[in-house]
Parts: structure tokens; sequence; C-alpha cells
């Protein structure tokens, strides 16, 4: 067997490399990102006669997790679902039986990890070469970044640390293998139990209008303080 995302010692690097970029500070900065991400994907629905909810709900992790923790903006569905097809066969191959032969799950899943991999390093040369181009050096967790990668950057300039892309690449495709799936599983059971509680659907509902009464339509670090 292959552990495909990640690589020997480097795991707690990895843990506290990520903390920085999962502060409250960082986390009310992705709000307007999660709520394009949340207005396109109801949208998409309710124009729909019917769908399948643990399909959409995978669909809905991809797209969180593809934007904010990896950087990767999709501009079309088409590029979505060709990025969704990577993540699949990288996701089924990395357990799989070590047999390295054009067409085997491995080798589909190392192609797949190859061509997720040129894009993160695209994404994360892209941020690093614009915060370079700012005039004053950020402080880490206090500037608004639009994504996971924006934060990690700012925290190694301000250690003195190269920002080395490629670890930085994998740790992106290591958090998107981490995430997408526990996110998209979550989201679904939370659905399924929401449609069979009514009340209790009620009750959110009714939160979240008292909520944006007070707080606005904006997702703020205010408002989800109020959201129980």
């Amino acid at each position: 067997m292959r552990f495909l995302a990640n690589v020997d010692g480097m795991r707690m690097p990895m843990r506290r490399t990520l903390l920085t970029a999962l502060t409250t500070e960082a986390l009310t900065g992705y709000a307007a990102k999660i709520a394009a991400i949340a207005a396109d994907n109801v949208a998409y629905l309710a124009a729909q006669d019917k769908w399948e909810l643990s399909f959409e709900c995978r669909k809905w992790g991809m797209a969180f997790a593809n934007t904010l923790l990896a950087g990767l903006d999709v501009k079309s569905e088409e590029e979505a679902a060709r990025l969704r097809a990577d993540l699949g066969l990288f996701f089924d191959g990395l357990i799989t039986f070590d047999i390295d032969l054009p067409g085997t799950p491995l080798r589909k899943a190392m192609d797949a990890r190859e061509r997720l991999l040129a894009r993160i390093r695209a994404s994360v040369q892209g941020q690093l070469d614009e915060i370079v181009a700012e005039k004053e050096p950020a402080v880490p967790g206090v500037k608004p970044r639009k994504n996971m990668l924006g934060y990690i950057i700012d925290a190694n300039r301000a250690n003195g640390e190269e920002v080395n892309v490629e670890f930085m690449a994998g740790l992106a495709l290591g958090v998107l293998q981490a995430g997408t799936d526990t996110s998209s599983a979550g989201f679904n059971g939370l659905m399924v139990m929401m449609g069979q509680m009514p009340e209790v659907m009620a009750r959110v509902r009714e939160e979240q209008r008292a909520v944006v009464a007070e707080h606005g339509p904006s997702i703020t670090k205010a408002s989800l303080d109020a959201s129980k």
C-alpha cells in the first residue's frame, strides 16, 4: 500500500503551519467566499425539479475545499467536473493494491495527483507573487486573505522562512484529502436530519431571521457569534 498525499515526518510541521489559517480572524476572512459559493449552489438547486442530496453535498464540499483550502478558483462547471473527477481518482486510489501499471487504480491516482499538484502549485505561486508585491509585509492572521494558503504564506514570511511552493502544494492536497469527504458527508447527514426534524428547522430559521435583523445579511464574526 502507498500513501499518496503525505511525506514521512511532515505531519507535525503541517499541523503547525495550518494553525495560522484556522484562527477566528482567518475564518471570518473566508466568509464572503463561503457566502458566494452557498448562494450559487442554492440558486442552482432552486432551479431544478429534483436533485440527489448526496451528490450535491459532495459538490458543495469540493467547492468549499477547492476554493478555501487549495485556492483553486474554478471558472466553469466543466472545469469543476474535471477537478471533481481528478479528486475522485486520487481519493479512490489512496488505499489500493501496490500495482503501478497503466490503467490500475494506483496509476490513475498518481496521474490525478500530479494534475492536482500542478494546479495547486500554480495557485501557490500566483498568491506568493501577489503577496510579495505588496508594499508592507502583513501581520499573520490580521490581513484578510482569500484562502488558507495566503495566511500560511504570511506566517512563513513573518518568521523569515522561505516559502516552499512544493511543500505548500503538498500541504494543500493533504488538507483536501482530509477535509473534502468528511465535510461532504457531515453536510449530507445534517441536511437529512434537518429534513426529518421540522421543528428544529423552524427554530434555525427563526434564529437566522433574528441574526439578519440585528447584524445584516452578510456573514461576519458578529453574526457567526450570534448563531447558536
